[in-house]
Formats: C-alpha cells, sequence, structure tokens
C-alpha cells in the first residue's frame, strides 16, 4: 500500500508549525530505476514549491522561516542534502539585508516602517475674520449663533473640513461649512466667519478675541488652558504660547517747532507727548491754512493707553525725525529740526527699544545733531541705526527676544548728499549703498532681519517705482521685513513672497495738523511664533495739539484704514 508523506516544518512565528502532505512513491512495491528518477524530480520539485509558499508566509508575519527538518520517512525515500544559508558580508550593518542566493529562496525585502500616527494636542480654535475687518471681538454665544446659522453678523461660518465634526461638537451646530485653508481665507474676505487651528493662523487673517481673550497681542493670554475654544485633535504640531512675542512699530517722532511748544504749554515735559488715550473725529471742516480738509477731534478718556500699547510690546521701533542736541535750540518755522536731549528721557519711559537715525532731518545740526543723538540714546539703553561714520551707519541695531535675534537696519534715500563715508558722518542710503549687500552679511548673525527705510514721495500713500524695486531686492538678499517711513501718511502695504511691507505708517507725533491724513497715522502691533509673522492688528491714530490717541474706526479711523487699503490694490492680496 501507499503511504502518504507529511512534510513538517517548525517556525517560531504564533501559527506554529506548517504541515504539509505531499504525494511519494509507494513504500510496499520495486519500481524501475527511470521511473524512480522521474518520481524523485516531482517530488523534488514539489517540496521545493511547499518550502517557498511556507516561507513567503513566515516573510508576511516578519518571522524568518526556519530550516526544513526531513522526516525519516522522507529522507528514506528523497536523501537531499543539506543546505546552508549564506551568512551576510561583515561589512553590512544590522538593518542591510545580503543579496539573495540561487541556493535558497529569500523573503521579499523588509518594507519602510509606516511613520507614527500624530500624536493628540489640545488645540486652540481661533474665530478669523478678513485682514482688513475692524472687528476685534466675539462671544461664545455669538459663535454658537453663526454655528446653528442664528447671527445676525455672520451668515456664514466657515472651518477645515478635518476639524468639522469636533467644531460641530464644540458649538453644537448644524450650519458650519467646511473646506481647505485657502477656501476659509477667500470665504472670510467676503464677510464669512471662519474659525482655524491656532497653528494655522496667519497675517493673512484677523484672528478674534472670545469674550475678551486673546491668544495674539500685547494683552495675549499666559495660559492656553484660559482659551475657551480648545478640543483634543490629532495633529504633529501643538501649539507653543511662550513662543509668542510682539512688535510694535510706529512713524515719524520729531519734538521741534510745534512740539515743542505743546510740551511747553502742557506742562508735563516730553511724558505728555505719550499719555494719550482715546479720541474721535466729531466733523470734517474746509479748510486749512493749506487749504486742505481737517477734522475737528475731542478726546474721550483712557488717558494713558498710547503709552500702553508701546510700552506692553516686547519690541517697539520708531524713525527719530530730527537731530539731538543738549540744550537744543527752537525752531518756530521752517524744516530745521533739533530735539534737546532730555527729551529722550521720555521716549525711553514709553517704552522704545529701537529708534532710526536714517532720515532726511538727521543732519540739521552737522555731524554734531548725528553723533549726539547716537551718544545720548546709547546712555539710555536705545538701539539705534542708520547714521554715523561709514562703518556706524551701516551697523545694524540689534535687538534679543524670547531667544530670537532681531536686526534692524535703517537706510536714507531721500538725502544722497548725506551718504557716510571714512570720515564723513552722515547716513546709509538706501540706494547708492549696498544695502543688499549687507543684508546678505547680516542673514548668519540674525533670526530676523527688518529693514527700515526712510524713502517714497511725501503725502502720496501709493510707492513709487524704486521703492518697490528696492523691497523686491532687499527681501531676495533675505530681508524679512521692511518697514517704511517719510510720507508723513500711512500708505500702502505690500506682500512680496510672503514678506510683508509696509510703505510708510505715517505721523506718531508731529505738528502738521493741516490735514487729515498727516494727522491721522498707524501703529502695527505684529505678532510672532518665533520667527514667523503670525498676526498683524492695526490701531489708527489721531494727533490732537501734538499728541497720538487711539482711534476707533467708528471714531474716524477708518479713513486711514481705506487710505492704507486703497493704496494696497493690486500689491496685497489679502
Amino acid at each position: 500500500t501507499c503511504q502518504p508523506v507529511t512534510l513538517e516544518i517548525a517556525g517560531s512565528n504564533p501559527v506554529g508549525s506548517a504541515r504539509i502532505p505531499v504525494k511519494p512513491a509507494c513504500r510496499a512495491r520495486k519500481i524501475g530505476a527511470d521511473k524512480l528518477a522521474a518520481n524523485r524530480g516531482l517530488i523534488a520539485a514539489g517540496i521545493v514549491v511547499a518550502l517557498v509558499a511556507v516561507i513567503g508566509v513566515a516573510a508576511l508575519l516578519n518571522k524568518p522561516a526556519a530550516p526544513p527538518a526531513a522526516t525519516a520517512t522522507s529522507a528514506a525515500v528523497l536523501p537531499t542534502p543539506p543546505v546552508e544559508t549564506p551568512a551576510p558580508p561583515a561589512s553590512l550593518g544590522p538593518t542591510q539585508t545580503p543579496a539573495p542566493t540561487n541556493a535558497q529562496p529569500t523573503a521579499s525585502p523588509p518594507q519602510t516602517p509606516t511613520p507614527p500616527p500624530p500624536s493628540a494636542v489640545d488645540m486652540p480654535f481661533v474665530p478669523v475674520v478678513g485682514f482688513w475687518s475692524t472687528r476685534a471681538s466675539i462671544s461664545m454665544e455669538e459663535l454658537r449663533a453663526a454655528a446653528n446659522g442664528s447671527s445676525e453678523r455672520f451668515t456664514r461660518l466657515v472651518v477645515p473640513a478635518e476639524d468639522a465634526e469636533t467644531l460641530r461638537g464644540l458649538l453644537g451646530g448644524t450650519q458650519i461649512e467646511s473646506g481647505t485653508i485657502d477656501e476659509i481665507e477667500s470665504a472670510i474676505k467676503d464677510g464669512a466667519l471662519g474659525i482655524l487651528r491656532a497653528t494655522d493662523v496667519t497675517q493673512r487673517v484677523r484672528a478674534l478675541e472670545i469674550d475678551g481673550a486673546s491668544l495674539f497681542g500685547n494683552d495675549r493670554i499666559a495660559d492656553p488652558n484660559d482659551w475657551p475654544l480648545t478640543a483634543a485633535v490629532s495633529s504633529a504640531e501643538a501649539w507653543d504660547q511662550s513662543a509668542i512675542w510682539t512688535l510694535v512699530a510706529a512713524g515719524d517722532v520729531m519734538m521741534d517747532r510745534g512740539v515743542a511748544v505743546a510740551i511747553k504749554n502742557h506742562g508735563e515735559g516730553g511724558d505728555y507727548l505719550f499719555d494719550g488715550g482715546t479720541a474721535r473725529v466729531t466733523r470734517i471742516r474746509c479748510c486749512s491754512y493749506f487749504g486742505y480738509d481737517y477734522p475737528l477731534t475731542e478726546r474721550t478718556g483712557n488717558r494713558g493707553l498710547v503709552r500702553d500699547l508701546l510700552s506692553g510690546a516686547d519690541v517697539t521701533m520708531a524713525n527719530l525725525e530730527s537731530a539731538v542736541l543738549v540744550n537744543a535750540p527752537f525752531h518756530a518755522r521752517g524744516f530745521t529740526f533739533t530735539a534737546d536731549a532730555s527729551l529722550l528721557d521720555a521716549v525711553d519711559r514709553a517704552g522704545f527699544d529701537f529708534l532710526s537715525l536714517a532720515n532726511n532731518h538727521v543732519r540739521n545740526a552737522s555731524a554734531r545733531g548725528i553723533l549726539t543723538a547716537a551718544k545720548e540714546l546709547d546712555a539710555r539703553g536705545i538701539s539705534h541705526s542708520g547714521a554715523g561714520l561709514n562703518g556706524e551707519a551701516a551697523q545694524p541695531g540689534y535687538l534679543d527676544v524670547n531667544g530670537v535675534r532681531v536686526a534692524i537696519l535703517s537706510c536714507d534715500a531721500i538725502r544722497p548728499t548725506w551718504v557716510a563715508g571714512p570720515d564723513k558722518v552722515g547716513t546709509f542710503n538706501c540706494k547708492n549703498s549696498d544695502v543688499a549687500g549687507r543684508i546678505r552679511e547680516l542673514r548668519p548673525e540674525a533670526d530676523f532681519i527688518i529693514v527700515f527705510p526712510h524713502w517714497g514721495k511725501e503725502y502720496k500713500p501709493t510707492p513709487v517705482e524704486y521703492q518697490r524695486r528696492l523691497a523686491e531686492e532687499w527681501v531676495a538678499a533675505g530681508a524679512d521685513m521692511v518697514i517704511g517711513a517719510h510720507s508723513h501718511i500711512a500708505g500702502a502695504m505690500d506682500d512680496i513672497d510672503g514678506h510683508v511691507v509696509f510703505y510708510s505708517l505715517g505721523n506718531l507725533i508731529f505738528d502738521q495738523d493741516f490735514r487729515q491724513s498727516t494727522m491721522m497715522g498707524v501703529i502695527p502691533e505684529m505678532t510672532f511664533a518665533g520667527i514667523e509673522l503670525i498676526q498683524i492688528e492695526l490701531h489708527a491714530t489721531l494727533i490732537i495739539d501734538s499728541q497720538p490717541n487711539l482711534v476707533s474706526a467708528d471714531d474716524g479711523g477708518r479713513f486711514v484704514f481705506d487710505q492704507m487699503r486703497n493704496g494696497s490694490e493690486g500689491l496685497l492680496p489679502y
């Protein structure tokens, strides 16, 4: 009779040994040599096929197959010489696999391990509106109303598709739309309300406070657990509130002529200039002594609010639009400006960390006015740049904030004859000096580079051709941001390859009370996460008797926002 032969291959994988029946030659009767050889060939082929199948199963289980152990029966019928597995070359590391040989089938090469899924993190969710919106806050009650389609202000609420279910659960909404971040940004430009993860918020949108709490700006919360709209999400990026810092920038500061008169009349010294609160435009009157419309104004309280904005930032900067002298002479009229050195004490108390000296008035007291300005600022620990001898004028001001090294490089494009030289005290020139080359030299030394040019055309909100050309050169060389001055009015904004450009911020402290545009400026309050700009809040200012005050959009500030937005048409995509 014929008995089946069973081939048993033991292994260490969880399914245990593999038992495979094969059909050998019969043991009870003799057969011819030719038939025996043929049968042996068939048997060998069958065993090889079986081995391949078993080893393949073992490979799928990521376990190596054990070598076959022949039974006594199979050995009697088909004695097969043992096959040794070649050892891997000594040069192969622990993760390398030796090349397969013909002596024994090998398993498929191991696949690249799948990266672990993102971990669950607590993520703040932020309501956002369009960049030019003047809305600053929203309540949880209104958020829920928008989610249910009952908000009077917002007819649409658009959220990221991946977070739609989470936000429906948080807000209990049935009217929430979902989309990509680009679709959300497009929707909010048209008046919709959006919600983004905090890690997805950028300067292209305006983030709203919720019930008075904000993640951004000078008055941001310290603990993200205090944020009212938070949920656990799967994300490779967590929100780090400790990485946040702010920069507040202001325009021209001039402390001679009518400003000096106002300081004297109020009897409070230079601190008067920074104690402004809130104000409003009551009406527009025609016409000033230069023939322009100008606003009638009144203060509405909140004394010291401007000082709080300036001193509350981690970095505060402006342009010092005058020379500085000890016991400086007073100029009642004309265009020679000299600030008395003692007034810099008030500037210091207001929280300024940096002042630019590169402008068309810094040499109004010749070289002495520049050297005195630098000396007096140094004595108060206020950084500066843009003027001095040749090497000094090209040196940036450095500020270290929250682990970020900021370099501010100032230049002047208005007075080319004032360019500093080896033996000449002057300014670093935007056009005639190699600003781009200097930026490239600074790039390894600084984490964030700001170029602060004095440039453009007075009283015009749109940039002239050379301004945009220079801004593009500087960004290409490595500048992270450009903040300009000189036009005396708040001008256009630009976005060059993701880098923000302010062509002019207008006047902060000046006596140009003959037209609305020179009496109103803007103070951007910018929020950074590390070196990434993530928010810009624009504060409109209204100068009353040389003192800047904050003014809301409804109280007249909309004028300056519209002026900036109109000047930015075709430049700013948001």
